[in-house]
């Protein structure tokens, strides 16, 4: 059931010592931890300039350009916009390009 459950954890890790951050971004000011199951992630948001980096699974980018934000369900976790909406979005020519990765 992809509705209610949102098994993912968003933690502030800036005394995380156990992480190396890479040399570039070694002055970052805000870094978080995200630990979840398949399926689960942050929904639809938007933020400046960010980096991501994968210690361990995959992780699927869709991005649109702003103002655009895709509708979706707060209470559902992100993986049900890819299963019932993604398709949609997709096939609608009115709807500005996913740039995805």
């Amino acid at each position: 059931d992809l509705a209610l459950s949102k098994p993912y954890m968003l933690q502030n890790i800036q005394n995380f010592s156990a992480y190396q951050m890479p040399p570039s971004l070694a002055k970052a000011l805000d870094t978080r931890l995200g630990i979840g199951v398949l399926g689960s992630g942050a929904q639809w948001h938007a933020h400046g300039p960010g980096f991501c980096e994968i210690l361990h699974g995959r992780k699927h980018w869709a991005l649109v350009e702003q103002p655009t934000r895709p509708e979706y369900e707060r209470k559902f976790v992100s993986r049900h916009w890819f299963e019932y909406s993604y398709t949609p979005w997709r096939e609608d020519t009115t709807k500005p390009k996913l740039w995805e990765c």
